[in-house]
């Protein structure tokens, strides 16, 4: 079965709209079920923000169609978020709030999107490393292509200097931690 913006399934008896999510995913879908006032939400919209979005140096797309889909989900009338990541939320006008706050940060600053971006992508490379040498940062974020692109686009800091501030923004930010000379998962 093909699931397709616009289309109706029905799940669990209950009848579920699907709509077009852009932004994280530029071919995201959510599900809403306007009987219960249900929404699924993948990465569209969580308790504090959305998923990753892609800067716009790498995609001028990614963030407006990410305002569209807040505004299309604010215009549901929705009850219960079933989000992607975190729990089941029923405040749905101060989670749609913080959405759209960090939204025009992004939208107003590049740098800040650019570091945020920089900081997930490093996240979850750790995670799937499960540890990466402090040293070889600088010559990582040199190597790999979105760190390169992002910083040649919008931060234009030396690759230590980008590595240096990735751990530091990390590590306040509780994601990370130093395990000898590694950065590790903070979980």
């Amino acid at each position: 079965m093909r699931l397709e913006a616009g289309s109706t399934q029905v799940w669990g008896d209950l009848e579920w709209r699907m709509l077009a999510a852009p932004g994280h995913d530029m071919g995201a879908l959510v599900f809403f079920n306007p009987e219960h006032g249900i929404l699924v939400s993948g990465d569209a919209l969580w308790e504090n923000g959305y998923g990753f979005v892609m800067p716009r140096a790498i995609d001028p797309a990614a963030l407006p169609a990410t305002r569209a889909t807040l505004d299309m989900i604010a215009g549901l009338p929705v009850r219960v978020v079933i989000p992607g990541h975190g729990e089941v939320f029923t405040d749905v006008g101060a989670a749609l709030e913080r959405a759209y706050r960090r939204t025009e940060s992004f939208e107003a600053d590049d740098a800040r999107m650019a570091r945020h971006a920089l900081k997930v992508v490093l996240t979850f490379s750790l995670l799937a490393r499960r540890a990466m040498r402090i040293a070889d940062l600088p010559a990582y974020v040199a190597r790999i292509g979105i760190y390169r692109d992002l910083n040649d686009a919008v931060l234009r800091m030396t690759p230590e200097a980008l590595a240096e501030m990735l751990v530091a923004e990390l590590l306040r930010a509780r994601a990370v931690r130093i395990e000898g000379d590694c950065l590790v998962p903070a979980a």
